[in-house]
């Protein structure tokens, strides 16, 4: 699926946020995070003692296919997910169908 998904779009936002508090993420559902995958330099790593510049205006989390999956904080007023035709702020790839049969 990844292979089929990452040819098209190459970014999806996976329903993961900081909105309510900086470095504090949550799912859609309210549901505390427990993994994570984000990319060096991405997520709760700005809270680590590394140099790293926080994301203040980067509160929604989004899979980079064309990165190995990483994750990473993203704009969530972002308009560059490209569905199609059209675009769609928050695009789960879960809403995307699966190549093959």
């Amino acid at each position: 699926m990844l292979h089929t998904y990452k040819s098209t779009w190459g970014k999806a936002w996976i329903g993961l946020n900081d909105i309510a508090t900086e470095d504090v993420f949550v799912w859609e559902d309210g549901t505390k995070l427990t993994y994570h995958n984000f990319a060096p330099g991405e997520g709760i790593q700005n809270t680590s003692l590394t140099a790293v510049v926080p994301h203040p205006n980067e509160d929604c989390v989004i899979i980079d296919v064309h990165d190995n999956g990483w994750w990473r904080d993203y704009p969530c007023d972002t308009s560059s997910f490209l569905i199609g035709t059209q675009r769609e702020s928050h695009a789960y790839i879960c809403q995307y169908k699966a190549g093959g049969s």
